[in-house]
């Protein structure tokens, strides 16, 4: 009898745990997929996604929206500048514009620049004038034209508190000052000669701040809106000047010019979205959609990787994809994709669904898409989607107040995001502000 109780107890023993193996097995091949896809594990433990079923739970479309008041003031805020006091009660703000803890700066059409008390309702300073551009670079506000704007390009500092103009950067042989932006300790702007007849014939002036001095020029045609490339001790722009009328028959060829001197070091021919190739600290990266292509190149010019997409990304060729020091992030037909560096393997994905990407940026530490969705009546519903940068977690789903393509001013300052959209119902705009910590002060 003892033996026979021994017997059962023992086997059972065993049946208990093999279970228990099996279990754990269970567990640890789960534990490998969530590893080999840490998306999947990240979206499907998000508070704000758990009304979304499992087939659908990264699907973009298929999420139910947060309401705005539960991240309001955490993550976003939300301004209405029509409702401010005059003489800025304006009803559409075209420039970029920066917000920080409370207070906001920007130029408005015909009414120069100001900066505004948000909190008490009222004007700090204010600058009367017409200005073409500002920018602030390392906490310090550029405005584009700020002196005798039709006679010769410049741009000027400005102190924030005061609104005094500190300093002012001349280039007298050359007429207004178009695509500013800034790489470290240099300006770099567009301008066209006073004696050239053609808009589209500049020079890309590079203006060093530490000496005051202009580095170099070189020729450019067009240069709309792509923006000089950092590569180190080098800088990248793709340059059609070379070409001229046969600018629209050739491939795009991206110049890489010696940052200090201007000096012709290399070029690669290659196409790339919104004509401006993408780089991280493996190299530059080429996003052809007119052939389904995305091409990796190092710093002497030399190709790495070729990769032919299964799916192809030729309907987002205008949304600028992102690289880090961890994936290349592009928008293809479907969704939105984390590749390794190196373009091996899919790190995350995340499905559009109904969804249509509009507009994709980066800060520090989120990935911001601005998507759309048809309506039963054949409208559409605009959406801000906040993902992590580097697993894909999706965060927010938030509904925006416009219900069309209205968005301007967007860019990405002090790790936030800003934008603006027509509220049409109301017919006035409305200004946005995402980020992980919007309440950063701007200095």
């Amino acid at each position: 009898m003892r033996f026979r109780i021994c017997m059962l107890f023992l086997a059972s023993l065993l049946l208990f745990t093999a279970c228990g193996e099996k279990d754990k097995n269970t567990i640890n091949d789960n534990g490998q997929d969530v590893v080999n896809n840490e998306n999947d594990r990240e979206v499907e433990n998000n508070d704000h996604n758990n009304d979304v079923g499992d087939d659908e739970a990264f699907t973009i479309s298929a999420m139910e929206p947060t309401p705005f008041e539960e991240i309001a003031g955490k993550t976003a805020v939300k301004l209405n500048t029509a409702d401010w006091s005059d003489p800025y009660d304006v009803e559409e703000l075209r420039w970029k514009m920066y917000y920080g803890d409370n207070e906001f700066i920007t130029a408005a059409p015909d009414q120069g620049i100001f900066r505004y008390d948000l909190k008490n309702d009222e004007t700090i300073w204010n600058i009367d004038g017409r200005v073409t551009e500002i920018m602030m670079h390392d906490g310090v506000l550029y405005a584009a034209q700020i002196e005798e704007s039709n006679t010769y390009a410049n741009v000027g500092t400005l102190d924030l508190k005061s609104g005094k103009l500190q300093k002012l950067y001349e280039a007298k042989d050359y007429t207004i000052v178009t695509r500013l932006h800034f790489i470290d300790n240099l300006m770099l702007f567009a301008a066209n000669l006073k004696d050239s007849n053609d808009n589209q014939e500049k020079d890309l002036i590079v203006y060093d701040l530490s000496s005051d001095s202009i580095l170099w020029t070189k020729p450019v045609l067009g240069m709309h809106d792509q923006p000089v490339v950092d590569l180190d001790e080098n800088v990248l722009l793709v340059n059609e000047f070379e070409a001229g009328e046969d600018r629209y028959e050739t491939d795009e060829t991206a110049y890489i010019y010696d940052k200090d001197t201007g000096e012709d070091k290399f070029n690669i021919v290659g196409t790339s979205i919104r004509k401006t190739p993408i780089v991280n600290n493996k190299g530059i990266y080429f996003a052809d959609f007119k052939n389904n292509i995305i091409q990796l190149f190092d710093f002497d010019g030399t190709l790495k990787t070729k990769l032919e997409p299964d799916i192809e990304f030729n309907h987002y060729q205008l949304i600028q994809p992102v690289a880090t020091e961890d994936a290349f992030i592009y928008a293809d037909n479907e969704g939105i994709v984390w590749y390794d560096t190196e373009l091996s393997t899919i790190q995350h994905r995340v499905e559009l669904g109904d969804s249509t990407i509009r507009y994709m940026v980066a800060t520090e530490d989120r990935l911001f898409a601005i998507v759309s969705e048809k309506t039963e009546d054949s409208e559409e519903n605009f959406y801000n989607i906040s993902l992590d940068l580097k697993t894909g977690e999706v965060f927010e789903k938030i509904a925006l107040d416009t219900n069309e393509n209205s968005i301007r001013a967007d860019h990405v300052y002090n790790n936030k995001y800003h934008f603006a959209v027509i509220d049409v119902k109301n017919q006035k705009e409305v200004y946005y502000v995402f980020s992980s910590d919007v309440n950063k002060p701007l200095d």
